[in-house]
């Protein structure tokens, strides 16, 4: 835990400075195969306040209140941030007046704003298998899909995925509201369909708030040996690109690009000796 008292001078007027920073911790003990390992997790990896106290002012002496916290899950698989906005003072028409919130409310502090997000930050499938699946493994059944359930794993595990959602509380015109900022789902990856040709999916984002997809990139890489050949095309954008070029970093300046961008417009260069 710290805790930091600032005090600072500014004119005629004091402004005393107090935050104060909490970091909890949670001390666990297991037993696994009789043997008991102690081991420290991280409840919630940030807990903070920070308030100010005007000495000189005639009225709201007492700043708005400052709360955020972060909170990780499942080995920071998931995170979880919270910032608010309290108040000590009554608001009226938005505007805040010389009168404790206490006064009428029996309640120390009126909350002003507030947001909260969660996130899903670029985890590979691969991960996601990982952290769901138990420690020591059942006798597989023998079905006939199982092996090709394996290999649809294997294809998919080094796609990355990326889940945020974000919620805003407003205290406006004497109420509480509530707002989804925003809310998208996406992945990335490649798929090698065989040692030669590969398909990339990047950046395929899904609008879950408005319901529409955000510019999927899809494209496929195709293996020549001493060569490279890439194509990429962005539908909703109406873009493109066609590459193909020289492996050795020796001889990049062999390469041909051509494609339309729907900011720069076209893209068509070539060089070599």
């Amino acid at each position: 835990m710290a805790m930091l008292f600032r005090v600072c001078s500014k004119s005629l007027q004091a402004k005393y400075f107090i935050e104060l920073w909490y970091k909890p911790f949670l001390d666990a003990k297991f037993n696994q195969k009789t043997i008991l390992i102690a081991k420290n997790i991280s409840l919630i990896k940030s807990l903070g306040f920070s308030g100010s106290y005007y000495v000189f002012n005639d009225s709201l002496k007492f700043s708005q209140i400052s709360v955020r916290f972060n909170l990780p899950l499942f080995k920071s698989f998931i995170n979880i941030s919270y910032t608010g906005v309290l108040d000590p003072y009554e608001e009226v028409d938005n505007v805040r007046i010389n009168k404790f919130y206490w006064e009428d409310r029996k309640f120390p502090l009126r909350h002003d704003q507030s947001s909260l997000n969660i996130t899903v930050n670029n985890k590979s499938f691969d991960d996601i298998i990982k952290m769901f699946k138990k420690e020591e493994q059942t006798k597989k059944d023998n079905k006939p899909n199982s092996k090709s359930n394996d290999k649809l794993l294997d294809i998919l595990k080094d796609f990355k995925l990326n889940y945020n959602v974000g919620f805003r509380w407003e205290y406006k015109d004497n109420r509480d509201t509530t707002y989804l900022s925003y809310h998208s789902i996406s992945v990335k990856g490649s798929i090698p369909l065989t040692k030669n040709w590969t398909i990339n999916i990047g950046n395929f984002d899904y609008n879950l708030k408005d319901k529409k997809f955000e510019y999927p990139d899809l494209g496929f890489t195709r293996n020549l040996h001493c060569w490279q050949m890439t194509f990429s095309w962005i539908p909703n954008g109406g873009s493109y690109t066609f590459f193909i070029g020289v492996k050795s970093s020796m001889l990049e300046f062999i390469k041909y690009n051509h494609g339309q961008d729907s900011i720069r417009g076209s893209l068509n260069s070539s060089s070599y000796y």
